[in-house]
């Protein structure tokens, strides 16, 4: 097929029917209407001899060959939009793009709630949806380009990713505000005497209870949750406690009947980082939005 035969428009058609894999979402996303999305469709399987999206019981799936073309053809309309909008040129007011972000529940909801009224006001036609984040670095959607960016703590990132530090966290206790501990601070011994609400997706244990292990202690785990939201809900109208970064406590305590305890031990400290994949390096709008993260989360802006 010779590319000149090809109308380059169909591709942001394409990359948006294999992220919404809906013709109707497609056309809202695009401001078409939908038989103008259905045509286009029409045209791709004619154009590149397959159907790209087939009718299943789970909905509208995408082929073989249109998986093998998603994250090229992403990537290609990135690269295309940044040699066309120099940095100096770039203007948030005048973009209309969705972005894709994995981050934990916790992390996402924080984000989101100081860039959405920013953004509001000062790019209202750029939108984001939040995937979330599991105790994995979501390598196959940064390479895929499905994944925009991913924030969270990260162990073991491979060297072809990029990595920034957003900020290092002490660890905390949070509990409701009528909890009967009658200390301001944690000692090893008050901390163990309390049940406990865990966060786990995976079962993999985390840094504190490594770090008792290292100190031939456990702590008294009662409930395991998926989500760090349903357990900051669960510890507000109960008696149990949950360890989490201090400026998340900080976020829950303003929304929730809970506050956080400072621990006279340090089982170590919560960093979180952004990673993304280096062919986003030239994606101006990929680059506005890493700044943008970066000075929310300098906690200097407040929505």
């Amino acid at each position: 097929m010779s590319l000149q035969s090809f109308d380059l428009n169909l591709l942001k058609t394409f990359d948006s029917l294999m992220e919404t894999r809906s013709v109707s979402l497609t056309a809202q996303q695009l401001s078409l209407t939908q038989p103008a999305v259905s045509n286009a469709l029409a045209r791709l399987r004619r154009l590149l001899d397959d159907p790209l999206l087939v009718r299943t019981r789970q909905g509208m799936e995408p082929t073989e060959r249109a998986l093998s073309l998603k994250a090229p053809i992403k990537e290609g309309l990135r690269k295309l939009e940044g040699a066309l909008l120099p940095t100096n040129a770039f203007d948030p007011s005048q973009i209309r793009r969705r972005f894709t972000l994995a981050a934990p529940d916790f992390i996402g909801v924080e984000l989101l709630s100081r860039l959405l009224p920013r953004w509001k006001k000062i790019a209202p036609s750029i939108s984001i949806a939040v995937h979330h984040l599991g105790p994995e670095t979501p390598e196959k959607g940064l390479e895929q380009g499905s994944v925009d960016l991913a924030v969270g703590r990260f162990l073991d990132v491979p060297s072809r990713f990029n990595r920034q530090s957003l900020r290092t966290d002490k660890l905390v206790c949070l509990v409701a505000r009528d909890h009967p501990c009658p200390k301001q601070s944690l000692s090893l011994k008050d901390f163990l005497a309390l049940q406990f609400v865990w966060v786990s997706n995976s079962g993999r244990r985390g840094m504190v209870d490594h770090w008792l292990d290292q100190k031939n202690v456990q702590r008294d785990i009662s409930v395991v949750v998926s989500t760090y939201t349903s357990g900051a809900m669960l510890v507000a109208e109960s008696q149990y406690a949950m360890v989490i970064a201090g400026s998340y406590a900080d976020y829950f305590s303003e929304r929730l009947p809970v506050k956080a305890l400072p621990m006279n031990f340090d089982p170590g400290q919560f960093t979180i980082d952004m990673l993304w994949h280096p062919f986003s390096d030239g994606d101006t709008a990929q680059r506005w939005l890493r700044n943008e993260i970066l000075l929310v989360s300098d906690h200097k802006l407040k929505s």
